[in-house]
């Protein structure tokens, strides 16, 4: 499918991670262990889009891929409410948390053309640069 990179495109899915990554991911038994459903959770509810790159096999820019700013604003805050006080192992929390918010930042960036900031864009992003400054802080703190 070839996409003209000079039309804005604007995200469609409403959900964490687009439907068609969370079969692909199934598949290949690409769920990570901060993804799996609690009792009377389904993947749908849990999983996040995984951070990607565009390549010629591989296009980003593709509505039903993209999550609306709405939908982004709902992962940032599940990851606040349900994947942060996750203590178990601190490093495999940072590098999945790093992960999926370059995602955020990226389906944000893919729809820049189209859309324009406004208070939902600035919100995700002052939530995830706190995170970012308090990872660094506690790092240092750390002596990580």
């Amino acid at each position: 499918m070839e996409v003209d990179s000079n039309v804005a495109v604007v995200g469609t899915c409403e959900d964490m991670c687009p439907a068609q990554e969370r079969i692909k991911r199934q598949e290949e038994s690409d769920v990570h262990h901060l993804e799996m459903p609690l009792s009377g959770q389904t993947l749908q509810q849990t999983m996040i889009k995984k951070f990607q790159r565009s390549s010629a096999d591989h296009e980003l820019q593709i509505a039903e891929a993209m999550r609306t700013p709405a939908a982004l604003l709902r992962t940032v805050e599940y990851i606040e409410d349900c994947i942060m006080g996750d203590e178990a192992d601190p490093l495999r929390t940072y590098l999945f948390i790093w992960d999926r918010y370059r995602m955020i930042a990226k389906d944000f960036t893919l729809q820049a053309s189209a859309l324009p900031v406004t208070d939902l864009w600035i919100e995700c992003h002052e939530r995830m640069v706190r995170w970012f400054v308090l990872m660094d802080h506690a790092m240092q703190v750390n002596g990580k």
